[in-house]
């Protein structure tokens, strides 16, 4: 037979081991969800660097269709909203060359392009 104080101390450990195995397990969790989040911020990071890449490589694709409809057009274009971000694009005269840099941004993401041509 237990006496009073076997049944304290036994109560008293077995609250010991609930309260680590509950620290453990929330220690788990959030080092769990401290690698997910820094993954996804990497992966949102990555589709948002593709997709202003896609978006310089449009505006380098619409000026050039533009010079070669009109060979001295030089506005280019500022800002022009596509999807989920916008491109600009610059143009300006190198001797024979035109060179053409566009910008493609989405959100802090921004990637350039360009393209020296020459008309005949």
């Amino acid at each position: 037979m237990m006496t009073r104080g076997r049944t304290i101390r036994r109560r008293a450990t077995m609250s010991i081991v609930i309260i680590i195995l509950a620290i453990s397990a929330t220690a788990m969790i959030t080092g769990t969800l401290a690698m997910t989040t820094g993954a996804t911020t990497v992966q949102r990071r990555a589709l948002m660097r593709e997709q202003a890449t896609f978006l310089a490589d449009a505006g380098l694709a619409r000026a050039i269709i533009m010079l070669k409809n009109n060979t001295s057009w030089r506005v280019g274009y500022s800002s022009v909203s596509l999807g989920s971000g916008t491109y600009t694009v610059t143009l300006t005269d190198v001797g024979v060359f035109v060179d053409v840099v566009s910008t493609g941004a989405v959100g802090v993401i921004s990637v350039e392009t360009s393209a020296r041509l020459a008309w005949e």
